[in-house]
């Protein structure tokens, strides 16, 4: 694996972690931290679906959303 796959150009960011576009910074975290522990592969949490393309999905899915800011 060279690095976290490319999000495909036409997904909505908002939409993946289930907020609206106006949400604030801390509800924009707060998701994106429910959403890294849901998918991070080391989970152990109950209803956790570990998946290391999704966590790395997530993780730059919030690198590019935060710079859009």
């Amino acid at each position: 694996m060279d690095g976290p796959s490319k999000l495909p150009d036409i997904l909505d960011y908002y939409d993946v972690l289930g907020v609206k576009e106006r949400a604030s910074y801390a509800t924009i975290e707060r998701c994106y931290k429910r959403l890294q522990a849901a998918y991070h592969p080391d989970s152990r949490r109950a209803g956790a679906t570990p998946s290391t393309e999704h966590f790395q999905n997530v993780s730059t899915l919030i690198r590019q959303l935060m710079t859009f800011r």
